[in-house]
C-alpha cells in the first residue's frame, strides 16, 4: 500500500527548506537506516524490490525533481498493485511523501526526462536478502505504460516474471 505523508515547506528571499516528514509522525516506528538519492533518466524503472522477512524495509519516497509513477506490490494473501503518479512540486506548493511498507515490492518508472528521488528505508539492504519481480510483469496492468519504452538493469531484467492474472490495480 501507498500511504501520503504531508510535508511541509516553507520559502523566503533565501531559498526554501522542506520538513519531510509530518508533525506527529512517529519516528520510533521508523528507524531510519538508509538513505538514497537516485538520479535516473526518462523511460528508467527502478525495482520491483523487497527485502524478505524478517529483514522487511519500510520505505519512504520523496520526488525532488521530475515525475515518476511509483509502484508498490504486494502478492501475499490479496494480490495488489497500488500505483501513484508523482510529480515534484514548486517551493510554494504543499509536496508529499510516500510510504511503502515493508511487505511490498517497491518500484518507480520515470515518466520525464529525468528525476531525483530521495529514498529512506528502516533496516539496511542486504543483497542475500533482497527478493525480486521483474517489472515486465505489471507492465501490461497500467495503461500508463503498455507504450513506453522501459529501460531496466541487468539485474532487473534477469529477475523472475510474476504471474498477474490475479492481480487487483489500485491507483492511489
Amino acid at each position: 500500500m501507498i500511504t501520503l505523508l504531508p510535508s511541509v515547506s516553507y520559502s523566503d528571499e533565501r531559498g526554501s527548506l522542506t520538513k519531510l516528514l509530518p508533525k506527529g509522525f512517529d519516528i520510533s516506528h521508523f528507524p531510519i537506516q538508509d538513505a538514497y538519492i537516485a538520479k535516473s533518466f526518462g523511460n528508467i524503472f527502478r525495482g520491483l524490490h523487497r527485502q524478505m522477512p524478517p529483514f522487511g524495509q519500510t520505505k519512504i519516497f520523496s520526488v525532488i525533481e521530475g515525475s515518476i509513477i511509483l509502484f508498490a506490490l504486494r502478492i501475499d494473501h490479496d494480490p495488489t498493485l497500488y500505483v501513484q503518479t508523482v510529480e515534484s512540486l514548486s517551493q510554494e506548493q504543499k509536496s508529499f511523501n510516500y510510504l511503502i511498507t515493508s511487505d511490498s515490492f517497491s518500484g518507480y518508472y520515470v515518466t520525464s526526462d529525468s528525476a531525483k528521488v530521495t529514498v529512506l528505508s528502516s533496516g539496511h539492504y542486504l543483497p542475500q536478502h533482497e527478493q525480486l519481480i521483474n517489472p515486465k510483469s505489471i507492465i501490461s496492468l497500467v495503461p500508463e505504460l503498455r507504450d513506453q519504452l522501459i529501460i531496466l538493469s541487468d539485474k532487473d531484467s534477469k529477475s523472475p516474471l510474476h504471474p498477474t492474472s490475479n492481480i487487483k490495480v489500485v491507483n492511489s
